[in-house]
């Protein structure tokens, strides 16, 4: 799997909620390099993405391996940045075995992080 932008991969395993992907932007990766966790506090970067998917080959996508069994969570940052983790993993606890139920509630947990402004949400559950 790979990914790219300011989406995330989870993996449930029945148990606990393990977050498998960091955000892929100029930010998080300076952030990584610096040994720190999070975003470093450079808004500007928060929204570039190193290289274009026209440009992206095999050495410069990132990507994990995830477990085969359990479930597969997918979230672009306008879930995982408007719901705290954990809301999310409660979710998913909750609503593990119905992945349309699972993604639904987990779009519906976005909140606007002020009052004029809601970033899309997306989740995508595969079991």
């Amino acid at each position: 799997m790979v990914w790219v932008g300011d989406c995330r991969a989870y993996h449930w395993d029945g148990k606990a909620l393990q977050q498998m992907t960091t955000d892929h932007t100029l930010a998080a990766y300076l952030s990584r390099a610096a040994g720190e966790a999070g975003n470093v506090p450079v808004t500007a970067l928060s929204d570039f993405v190193g290289i274009k998917l026209g440009q992206a080959v095999p050495a410069t996508v990132p990507f994990v391996s995830v477990p085969a069994a359990g479930t597969l969570v997918l979230t672009t940052d306008g879930v995982h940045d408007q719901a705290p983790h954990e809301v999310i993993e409660a979710l998913v606890r909750e609503h593990a075995n119905d992945p349309q139920t699972l993604a639904d509630a987990l779009v519906a947990a976005a909140r606007p992080n002020s009052a004029d402004y809601r970033d899309d949400a997306t989740a995508v559950v595969i079991r």
